[in-house]
């Protein structure tokens, strides 16, 4: 699963809301995520059910471009263009 992408993402998208594509790079190469800045809202995590998931950004969907691989545990995800969602797996994540 991409368990800890997104949870390098999230918090990457929270501290960067006014940016549109905050970027990392490494060797030349680069992940950019890409999404619609969201104004702030009343919204909690309590209001998406557990199972559920929630797009990230506004506008279009939100992306994860990858330039190069990225490694979670012992998966492997190639380079590529990702869509990025939130997923609530239980109560507290």
């Amino acid at each position: 699963m991409l368990t800890r992408p997104l949870a390098v993402c999230v918090p990457l998208l929270i501290a960067t809301l006014s940016a549109q594509r905050p970027a990392f790079e490494h060797g030349k190469r680069a992940a950019i995520l890409e999404y619609g800045s969201v104004p702030v809202g009343n919204h909690g995590i309590a209001e998406l059910p557990i199972g559920g998931s929630w797009r990230l950004g506004s506008g279009g969907t939100t992306v994860l471009h990858l330039a190069m691989p990225a490694i979670s545990g012992d998966k492997v995800v190639p380079p590529g263009d990702y869509a990025v969602t939130l997923n609530r797996t239980a109560e507290g994540t």
